[in-house]
C-alpha cells in the first residue's frame, strides 16, 4: 500500500510543526509495510525572495517546520516532494529564485528521508506531477490513496488516478477500504 499525504492543514497545523488531532495515532494504524511520502506546495521561500516581504517563509523556515513536524508526529515518510513554484507561470527571474530554494530546501532536508524539490510549475499542485514522481520513486506501483485538505490536493490526485482522502476524513476514520 502506497499513500500521500499533504503537509499543512493534513498532518500538522498550517504553518507550524503542531500535530492535528488524531494524526500521530492515524499514523500509527497504518498496515505492516505501507510506503507514505508527503507532497506539499511550499512556494513560500520563493515569494520571500522576490518580494522581500519578511512575512514569508525562509528556505530554513520551511525545513525546520518540516523537520519539527516529522518529529512531534514520531514519523518518517520514505519520500518528501516539495513544489516550490509560486501560483503563477514564473518568468525568468522567478525561475531563478525557486531554483535557489530548490537546492537550498534539499540540502536542508536530504538527510530526513529521500527528498525531491521542484521549481517546474506542473508539479505544484492542482497539477498531478509531485504525485506522479512519487509514483515513479515507487517503481511505477499506484498510489492508494492521497489524502489531503484543499480543492487542489483533491484535484492533483483525481488527475494521477488516485483515491482522494478528505485530511479530516481521514483524520475522523481512517484509510477505509473502498
Amino acid at each position: 500500500m502506497i499513500i500521500g499525504f499533504d503537509f499543512d492543514g493534513t498532518l500538522v497545523e498550517s504553518w507550524t510543526a503542531t500535530p492535528l488531532p488524531g494524526v500521530r495515532e492515524r499514523l500509527a494504524e497504518l498496515p505492516a509495510g505501507t510506503r507514505t511520502f508527503i507532497a506539499t506546495n511550499q512556494a513560500g521561500p520563493v515569494w520571500r525572495q522576490m518580494t522581500g516581504e519578511t512575512k514569508y517563509p525562509t528556505c530554513e523556515d520551511v525545513a525546520q517546520r518540516i523537520i519539527a513536524g516529522l518529529a512531534a508526529l514520531d514519523w518518517r515518510p520514505d519520500a518528501i516532494f516539495i513544489a516550490t513554484c509560486a501560483e503563477k507561470e514564473p518568468d525568468y527571474i522567478w525561475r531563478i529564485a525557486a531554483q535557489e530554494a530548490t537546492h537550498r530546501l534539499y540540502d536542508l532536508l536530504e538527510y530526513v528521508a529521500y527528498v525531491e524539490v521542484s521549481c517546474i510549475p506542473t508539479d505544484r499542485k492542482p497539477s498531478p506531477g509531485m504525485l506522479l514522481d512519487a509514483r515513479s520513486f515507487f517503481d511505477g506501483a499506484l498510489i492508494d490513496c492521497y489524502v489531503g485538505d484543499m480543492p487542489t490536493d483533491h484535484q492533483a490526485a483525481v488527475a494521477a488516478g488516485c483515491r482522494y482522502l478528505d485530511a479530516a476524513v481521514w483524520r475522523a476514520q481512517g484509510i477505509q477500504e473502498s
